[in-house]
């Protein structure tokens, strides 16, 4: 945990990247406490295999907001620490969450416990996949990127045989909401590709961002009319696609709250949630445990909604007194 200052933060973050955050972090409460009950329309839910939802974008802006500042993090800590300290400092944060995500995702039933793969496993697995290469030149690192993007959906084409039966590679991760291990590898590309953004954002080469934005996602659009585009086998149309999406609206929230200024430099209704964005989806959890236990799946679409809002607004107070305390909690 750290206290900082008014007049650090106001030097070391970025306010678009802290809404961004927490604009994420607040979609991903509305639709992770909504996507329990049976009431709420498809469109409010993860696409079962092919197809896409609003929904489906939650999760990779959030990592998008993550990666944003990923090399820069990473290039303060290695001139203050040095090289060694500062990998090991990175592989325990990602790794740690890693270890929260399967403390969360546990289950038990009468043929034993199980775990399944969320999205603070995708991030940490991520996270971790991303250091390798986080000290390279940011051209290696892009071109790299869209190398393994590539290897990655040939290879999801693979039969494996399994027990007598042979399956397609893409198709054994479809269990797994965030793709499980194998998917991890999307989410590992992902954010290896969205840490060159970062840097470019670091330079404040805004066309360049703009143009990365329209390029990825008109190539998103066209490749999901050849390979379909799926989150839950996080396929390199949605990749691309998400990410170029990312770019845009970070663009337009940069545009909003840095270049224009219209508030002022500042934002209370998501700057907070960005600021803690981490503990505050860990807490989360035990809001969506609470409901999960005590709400009937059956209840109407109306009361789902008020549900929703009331969790973010839950959340968005904790946000906001921890603000106000100037508590922000990294891991």
């Amino acid at each position: 945990m750290e206290r900082n200052s008014i007049q650090s933060l106001k030097r070391e973050r970025s306010l678009a990247i802290d809404v961004f955050r927490g604009l994420s972090v607040s979609v991903m409460v509305f639709v992770n406490i909504v996507g329990i009950f049976n009431s709420t329309p498809a469109w409010s839910k993860h696409s079962s295999d092919f197809g896409l939802t609003y929904v489906d974008l939650v999760a990779p802006f959030f990592i998008f907001a993550i990666s944003l500042t990923y090399h820069m993090s990473f290039k303060r800590k290695k001139e203050k620490n040095g090289s060694f300290d500062s990998y090991l400092q990175f592989l325990r944060r990602y790794g740690a969450l890693i270890g929260f995500g399967f403390l969360g995702a546990i289950s038990f039933s009468a043929n034993g416990s199980s775990f399944s793969w969320g999205v603070l496993q995708a991030i940490g697995f991520a996270g971790i996949f991303t250091l390798f290469f986080i000290d390279l030149r940011i051209l290696a690192r892009f071109i790299i990127s869209i190398f393994f993007l590539i290897i990655y959906q040939i290879l999801s084409y693979v039969e494996v045989v399994i027990g007598g039966n042979a399956f397609v590679i893409s198709e054994l991760i479809l269990n797994d909401s965030h793709g499980g291990f194998i998917g991890g590898f999307g989410w590992a590309i992902f954010m290896l590709m969205a840490t060159v953004v970062g840097e470019l954002f670091e330079n404040k080469d805004m066309i360049k961002i703009i143009i990365f934005g329209i390029l990825f996602s008109t190539t998103g659009v066209v490749l999901s009319f050849i390979f379909g585009i799926s989150k839950c086998r996080v396929n390199i149309s949605y990749i691309t696609l998400s990410i170029g999406l990312g770019c845009i609206l970070f663009c337009i929230l940069w545009g909003i709250y840095e270049k224009k200024e219209l508030t002022q430099r500042r934002s209370i209704i998501f700057q907070p949630q960005g600021k803690n964005a981490f503990a505050l989806y860990v807490f989360h959890g035990v809001l969506f445990l609470f409901t999960l236990l005590f709400i009937p799946e059956s209840i109407g679409w109306g009361i789902v909604l008020i549900i929703g809002f009331v969790n973010m607004l839950i959340i968005w107070g904790i946000a906001f007194i921890l603000d106000r305390k100037k508590i922000y909690i990294i891991i």
